[in-house]
C-alpha cells in the first residue's frame, strides 16, 4: 500500500497522544494534525490519559474504568524486564495494543489492508536523556507489542523533537 503519512504517538507520563502529517505537504499548507485516540472532534480532548486498567478476570481495559488502575509506563525497557515489573510491563504492552487499536477506530484516513499493510508509517517519542541502546531496546519492545498487527515501528523521536512538531 501507498505511504501517505507519517503518525507519531508519545506515550507520555500523563498522557498519550499521536500526530500525522502527510508525506506530500505543500508549502504554506498545514503541516499535519493532532490524531484522534477518543471518540471526539475537539482537538484538545483527543489525546488519552496514560493510564489502563487491570480487570479481576485479568484482561486489561481502557474503557472500563473498574479494575486496578497501571500508570506510569515511561520506564527503559531494562527497567521494565526487571521481576518486580512483570505486570506493569504486561500491562504498558497492552496499552500499545490497544491505543494502536483505538487509533485506527477514530482516524478514518488512516488505513490497513487484509495484509496488514497501513498507508502509514509509525514512529513513537522517546525522554531525550534516552541513549541509542535505550531507544533501540524501546522500539523492539514496541514492535513485539504490536507484531499481531503486522506493523513495526520505523524510528524513535526524542520528546522535545516531537514536541516541536
Amino acid at each position: 500500500m501507498e505511504k501517505e503519512y507519517i503518525v507519531g504517538i508519545d506515550f507520555g507520563h500523563g498522557e498519550t497522544s499521536a500526530w500525522a502529517v502527510p508525506l506530500d505537504i505543500k508549502i504554506g499548507s498545514e503541516i499535519g494534525e493532532s490524531l484522534k485516540l477518543k471518540a471526539t472532534n475537539k482537538e484538545s480532548e483527543r489525546s488519552y490519559y496514560s493510564v489502563i486498567y487491570s480487570k479481576p478476570n485479568g484482561g486489561y481495559s481502557l474503557d472500563d474504568l473498574q479494575g486496578n488502575i497501571i500508570a506510569g509506563f515511561k520506564d527503559k525497557v531494562s527497567v521494565l524486564d526487571q521481576p518486580q515489573n512483570a505486570k506493569k510491563r504486561e500491562a504498558y504492552t497492552e496499552y500499545i495494543k490497544q491505543i494502536y487499536t483505538r487509533l485506527l477506530k477514530y482516524n478514518t484516513a488512516l488505513k490497513v489492508d487484509n495484509n496488514g499493510d497501513t498507508n502509514f508509517y509509525l514512529c513513537i517519542a522517546c525522554p531525550t536523556k534516552w541513549n541509542q541502546d535505550d531507544k533501540d531496546a524501546y522500539i523492539k519492545f514496541f514492535n513485539e507489542a504490536l507484531s499481531k498487527f503486522g506493523i513495526e515501528v520505523m524510528w524513535v523521536i526524542n520528546e522535545s523533537d516531537a514536541a516541536y512538531f
